[in-house]
């Protein structure tokens, strides 16, 4: 237990500590000589994360580990010595004799710096989406190695659904682009996984949640590769460009339309506007 690399205390029945590694001194304040004999819920694990006081009778390690006998969760904080909180990640373990809960061994680690990452990119993940919202894109973020694709409630939206984040993979969201579409939207993504070109930049359509075909422009780029030069991230935004793409379909319509005309008659054509 001294070479784990975290801290380990063992719990007895009556909730004090019987046992404690030098990882756990550390990380706690505590020496083995000060805590073992301490009650574990009067010093070290005393509240929650919401900083509400925890009475032993509520401690959900204890609870949980007595229906699983083995509980990992990151969602605890322990108290040092000192007074100050910390989030910890926890694997814990019953004691059983004959069928009878005896005790708990508890190994944990301090995720600190684990939980302002996450809270970061939370936050900066919340003002992107607040950048957006007012306007016709939709983020998403590719996780090429486990080939997850997260897309933003706003896509939802735009496909005609409710407001919820997705997760895809690239062959689920490649089957609802329209088959004519698929292969250049698929060669334009192979270059950029190559390297051959920064941008993704592809128009194709693709199926809404009620049938019908929604015009969308995706643009993004790679944004980390692994130390072989392989793309392992990729993000981008999806346009809804439909109206436009109906413009410029009814505006070539009326130029077909204009040059038909014009082709089949013999007689002069005069284009006069509406002021004479």
């Amino acid at each position: 237990s001294e070479t784990l690399g975290e801290g380990l205390y063992v719990q007895d029945v009556n909730g004090n500590c019987i046992y404690m590694n030098s990882e756990a001194e550390r990380l706690l304040g505590w020496s083995r000589a000060e805590f073992i004999g301490m009650p574990v819920h009067d010093t070290i694990h005393k509240q929650t994360a919401a900083g509400l006081p925890l009475a032993a009778r509520d401690c959900p390690i204890i609870r949980d580990i007595k229906v699983c006998t083995r509980l990992r969760s990151d969602d605890q904080v322990f108290v040092r010595k000192n007074g100050t909180v910390f989030p910890v990640e926890v694997s814990s373990q019953a004691i059983m004799t004959d069928g009878v809960f005896g005790g708990v061994v508890i190994a944990f680690q301090d995720i600190s710096l684990r939980k302002q990452n996450e809270l970061f990119i939370r936050l900066t993940q919340e003002r992107l989406n607040l950048s957006l919202d007012g306007s016709n894109l939709a983020l998403w973020d590719w996780d090429i190695a486990s080939d997850h694709i997260y897309l933003s409630d706003r896509w939802s939206v735009m496909m005609g659904g409710g407001k919820e984040e997705e997760l895809v993979t690239s062959e689920q969201f490649f089957n609802l682009v329209h088959k004519d579409d698929r292969g250049a939207a698929k060669h334009n993504l192979a270059n950029v996984l190559k390297g051959l070109a920064e941008f993704y930049s592809a128009e194709f359509r693709i199926r809404r949640h009620d049938g019908e075909w929604a015009w969308v422009h995706a643009h993004g780029k790679v944004v980390e590769r692994d130390t072989f030069g392989r793309a392992i991230r990729m993000t981008g935004t999806n346009a809804d460009v439909t109206e436009r793409k109906q413009a410029e379909e009814a505006l070539y319509k009326s130029e077909v339309r204009l040059r038909t005309l014009y082709d089949s008659t013999s007689d002069a054509v005069m284009l006069i506007d509406e002021t004479g």
